[in-house]
């Protein structure tokens, strides 16, 4: 390998380890998210610039296989490092603390406008957010969905008992469907998928 492949390898391990390092460390998740978009991004950028060889002349467009393995893998780690950073984004107290923390800066630079809206928004929440308001919003979701489950079943039976291959499978289709929207309800509840 010559000196600029050890230097692109070296970028993209060290790009990796950043985006580690901000998963774990920063607390703040809307900037930890950002964090690592923006430095997979700057890493696709690099990779994707250091792979055409004499682009120029022989207008060759495909990335060289370790820089499009290591841009997937980067890619691949973001994505599920994404629904991690934003679980809390729902709860109460973090709408809160992000409020109060946006409080503390508009105090800092004399904006009253920002801190007159913020404090309104601040008294709406700790008056009507609690966690157990949000709580049985997932609930009715989950009865909803069960309702519908429930429904699509009366309606397979009624298209099984008049023999129609084709209504029956559309029927089926749509009860599984219905199936997985309620699984997937029941697993945003917060004890996990009730059964």
């Amino acid at each position: 390998m010559d000196n600029g492949n050890d230097f692109v390898m070296l970028f993209s391990l060290s790009i990796i380890a950043l985006i580690i390092i901000a998963w774990i460390f920063l607390q703040n998740a809307i900037l930890s998210h950002l964090v690592i978009s923006g430095l997979i991004l700057s890493g696709c950028r690099s990779y994707a610039d250091s792979s055409f060889t004499e682009f120029h002349k022989q207008r060759i467009h495909t990335m060289k296989p370790q820089y499009l393995s290591i841009t997937i893998l980067t890619i691949l780690l973001y994505i599920f490092t994404s629904p991690g950073a934003m679980a809390d984004y729902e709860r109460c107290e973090y709408k809160r603390q992000q409020l109060e923390h946006q409080l503390e800066y508009a105090l800092a630079y004399n904006n009253a406008h920002r801190v007159a809206g913020l404090q309104s928004a601040l008294r709406r929440i700790n008056e009507y957010c609690t966690d157990k308001r949000l709580l049985a919003r997932k609930e009715t979701k989950v009865s909803e969905k069960k309702r519908k489950v429930m429904e699509y079943q009366r309606e397979l039976e009624q298209a099984r008992a008049s023999g129609k291959r084709e209504q029956i499978t559309n029927k089926q289709s749509k009860l599984d469907e219905a199936r997985e929207e309620l699984v997937k309800a029941r697993s945003e509840l917060p004890n996990g998928p009730v059964e």
